[in-house]
């Protein structure tokens, strides 16, 4: 009894000393492979596994066809089921973040038997499996292309042409690498307004530390981040360059996920609709579509928010109510230029425009966005999750879902 105490703790605190060389980036290859199998079986011991298939669609089409009375007790084993392999399916992805973080260029296969080994414990079916495979795929070609763009350009000036439009001399201070999945650029705060804003002559103040961009032709991602921060102008401290790349490096990661999951906002469809809208005569017609173009825009608006909040979280950054209001909320916020939509002066229907965009992009907006990060708060106090585990548990659902998420989790 004694000594299998002593040996308990002995391990937790070897466990400890490693997950610290991991954060600061010191775990040699070995160590960092025994870290994952101790974290595997703890989770294993944790969370009972389903050691069988289990398909939540299929599961479901079953539920519909059984008698009333035995309905319940199988509802309460679908719920069991499904927040169990959700909760397995969040913890692959944090194996697998955890993987790339240590080796950008890590095997593909030790991603495909990690997959194995939480597929066979938690019985994710052929969908899941599919999407957590096109997910690895997808980031391997992602970085493929970013490494050759680089020995395709490997002139800095040229290379930030590419991918900006914009010029920079020879002698600007720039410092480019390759991160896992984006060109990373440091540079001045006035040079990153003209990449913010693609442009030799930007006009606004540039208020950003850094920012995730995408190049002129949609293909790659990039990273900006500026090299000193107020107006004193004070260099970046390594631990602020650190946070700052987190932050811009979860946007990029998001990025695939949307494309992955297919749930990526078509930005396309908003002028097609307001301009349906301006066209239509008919007065109790034009109240429809306005509504539906405003709730386009607040899916967008969702989106946006959501991988801001993802982003904040992962650079660790307390996510409450006064940091809603001071980045999203109040007037003069920190990305106040997403709301423009709501500002904008109608002409046909001045009274009626003003009117649904309070109501739906300000007072909706924020009462879905409050609830999102309440469910999340919830997550990490009663479930005890880290943030970087919340994020993986809802990262492949809109904002507005995360509150049913987290119900489904802790039910």
């Amino acid at each position: 009894m004694i000594r299998s105490s002593v040996e308990s703790i002995s391990k937790r605190l070897s466990s400890l000393h490693l997950r610290l060389k991991e954060f600061v980036g010191r775990i040699e290859p070995e160590e960092f492979n025994r870290l994952l199998e101790h974290d595997f079986s703890m989770y294993i011991e944790g969370n009972p596994p389903l050691n069988e298939e289990f398909s939540p669609k299929h599961e479901l089409d079953k539920l519909k066809q059984l008698p009333k009375d035995d309905k319940k007790p199988a509802l309460d084993r679908f719920r069991k089921n499904f927040a169990s392999q959700r909760m397995a399916m969040g913890m692959y992805q944090r194996f697998a973040e955890r993987i790339l973080e240590q080796d950008n260029d890590a095997p593909r296969e030790t991603l495909i038997n990690w997959l194995d080994r939480f597929k066979s414990m938690y019985g994710f079916d052929d969908e899941q499996t599919g999407v957590a495979v096109k997910l690895i795929d997808l980031y391997y070609e992602t970085r493929r292309k970013t490494l050759e763009l680089r020995k395709q350009y490997p002139n800095n000036q040229e290379l930030i042409r590419y991918l900006t439009g914009v010029t920079l001399s020879e002698d600007e201070i720039l410092d480019i690498s390759i991160g896992p999945m984006a060109i990373e650029i440091e540079t001045t705060p006035f040079n990153s307004g003209r990449l913010y804003e693609h442009t030799d002559s930007p006009v606004i103040g540039y208020r950003f530390g850094g920012f995730m961009g995408v190049s002129d032709d949609g293909e790659f991602s990039y990273i900006v981040i500026s090299n000193s921060l107020g107006r004193k102008a004070r260099f970046l401290t390594p631990a602020t360059r650190q946070s700052m790349l987190k932050h811009e490096r979860t946007h990029v990661k998001n990025r695939l996920f949307r494309e992955a999951f297919g749930i990526a906002f078509n930005y396309e469809v908003l002028g097609k609709q307001f301009n349906t809208y301006k066209a239509e005569q008919d007065s109790e017609k034009s109240v429809i579509l306005l509504e539906d173009y405003f709730l386009s825009n607040l899916q967008a608006l969702f989106e946006f928010t959501g991988d801001e909040i993802l982003a904040y979280m992962s650079d660790g950054t307390v996510v409450n109510d006064s940091f809603l209001d001071r980045m999203f909320f109040k007037k003069g916020c920190t990305y106040d230029d997403i709301f423009t939509v709501r500002e904008y002066e109608d002409e046909k229907n001045p009274e009626l425009y003003r009117a649904m965009a309070q109501k739906i992009l300000k007072e909706k907006y924020e009462q879905i966005v409050r609830e999102a990060v309440e469910a999340l708060t919830i997550l990490q106090k009663e479930g005890g999750y880290s943030r970087q585990e919340i994020a993986a548990l809802v990262i492949d659902q809109p904002l507005n879902k995360w509150p049913k998420v987290v119900l489904r989790l802790l039910a």
